[in-house]
């Protein structure tokens, strides 16, 4: 079964950082003839009086919010009207991933689109991790300047992990759309998980093939999946990796970066992150 995406929702921060994330959610709407769904998140509400700020400081941040929900309304007509698509937009006060979280749950969202800026400290770029632990529907982060406007050649890494084979739906609706060639990477740990990756890649394989979809087939051990899925992806001049996401759980969760952290964070490439 192919996973038909109908409500793309896109975060902005009118900055010109966002436009390659913009950008690339727009041909996929136009692909997929989906909805896109702009949203724009403030920290604080202005609503609430500042303890300790005069009336004038209230009043330009009043102004300051007016401003941005008009710029928004303008940019979705401006974006409807150009490209042919539905687009909407929303608004929202609170921590970013949260309000992102709660906004693609209300609304029925099948994907977010994420800009990754190349900075550290960014907020869109270090939220997705924190995104996907609060929804159902993947998460894809655009590197900053990165124009994604297809995906011709996915990379499809694959673990021996349950979810493995429950991103193919998302991902063949994509694959399709983008008429992509895959190249199936099996990541191993050590040599005793070869037997179960090469069952999966082998699934996938017949999979794809009866959709006549080029598909090749590495497997590869490595005691960094993380490190060597984004190296082999790059080397293979890919523009789209889809992995399993999976979420890191508990005390040791707050010192250390799971695979998916770790593959969103360095990848050069866009990362489409699938939560089984």
């Amino acid at each position: 079964m192919t996973k038909q995406l109908k409500n793309i929702f896109v975060p902005i921060n009118f900055s010109d950082s966002a436009d390659s994330a913009i950008y690339a959610a727009i041909a996929m709407c136009k692909r997929h003839h989906a909805n896109l769904h702009l949203l724009h998140v403030e920290k604080e509400s202005i609503f609430i009086y500042p303890p300790g700020k005069t009336h004038v400081t209230f009043l330009n941040m009043l102004k300051t919010e007016v401003e941005r929900a008009d710029n928004l309304e303008k940019h979705a007509k401006k974006i409807q009207e150009q490209s042919n698509i539905n687009c909407f937009f929303h608004t929202g006060t609170g921590v970013f991933h949260e309000v992102v979280a709660t906004k693609a749950k209300d609304f029925y969202c099948d994907l977010i689109i994420l800009q990754k800026s190349s900075s550290p400290f960014s907020l869109l770029g270090n939220s997705a991790y924190e995104i996907l632990k609060k929804v159902s529907c993947p998460v894809l982060t655009i590197p900053s300047g990165k124009w994604s406007l297809y995906f011709k050649n996915i990379f499809y890494p694959i673990r021996p992990i349950q979810s493995a084979m429950q991103k193919l739906d998302i991902a063949l609706s994509i694959i399709k759309k983008n008429q992509a060639k895959v190249s199936i990477f099996g990541a191993l740990k050590n040599l005793s998980e070869m037997s179960v990756v090469a069952k999966f890649s082998q699934k996938v394989d017949n999979l794809l093939s009866k959709d006549k979809i080029k598909v090749e087939t590495e497997i590869s051990s490595s005691i960094d999946p993380a490190k060597e899925v984004v190296k082999r992806a790059v080397e293979k001049d890919s523009d789209l990796i889809i992995i399993s996401a999976t979420i890191k759980k508990g005390f040791t969760s707050f010192f250390t970066r799971n695979y998916t952290e770790r593959v969103i964070n360095n990848s050069p490439i866009p990362v489409l992150s699938v939560k089984a």
